[in-house]
């Protein structure tokens, strides 16, 4: 079977959200960030406490703080992420990744030709296959994949995925 389609800077950036949204470091980074300020009033009060100053308002204010920082402090650390990773897509040149892809995919493996480079990749070689409702993400090494839009290749869809679930042992 052969594929291709045009991966743009939107399919580079859809992998790099699925790829936060999964990573177990980058979920441990957010609630380390997301604990630490409240963490950080809660000595401030009780230090406060110890000293024999009691004051509701700080306790109020802090715990308010705090509160809205769990709640919105994540989503912007996500989406802060994302802005730098896309600035520094965007500095450099990336006509090796953005462009025309081809894909075929046989008994062996893929072959995956890019705008400047063709790899070869046996079934073994890709590690682990995601899915999202619009993408593929064929897992070559833990931060790499092969990225598939399901959009541009509407009219394979089903014999794609089929072929993709078959030879992918770790779904």
């Amino acid at each position: 079977m052969k594929i291709e389609f045009n991966f743009e800077m939107n399919d580079w950036m859809e992998f790099q959200k699925h790829y936060f949204r999964n990573s177990k470091q980058f979920r441990r980074t957010k609630i380390i960030v997301a604990t630490s300020l409240p963490l950080i009033f809660c000595a401030i009060i009780i230090f406060e406490l110890l000293k024999g100053e009691f004051r509701p308002v700080s306790i109020i204010v802090f715990g308010l703080v705090s509160l809205l920082w769990i709640i919105f402090y994540p989503k912007r650390m996500f989406n802060r992420t994302l802005d730098k990773t896309r600035k520094m897509i965007e500095e450099g040149d990336n006509t090796g990744i953005l462009g025309r892809h081809e894909l075929t995919l046989n008994d062996d493996g893929i072959i995956h030709v890019e705008p400047e480079s063709e790899q070869k990749i046996k079934w073994s070689g890709i590690k682990k296959l995601e899915e999202s409702d619009s993408y593929y993400f064929l897992y070559n090494t833990a931060v790499s994949a092969i990225v598939i839009p399901k959009q541009k290749v509407l009219n394979n869809i089903e014999q794609l995925d089929k072929i993709l679930k078959s030879n992918i042992a770790d779904i």
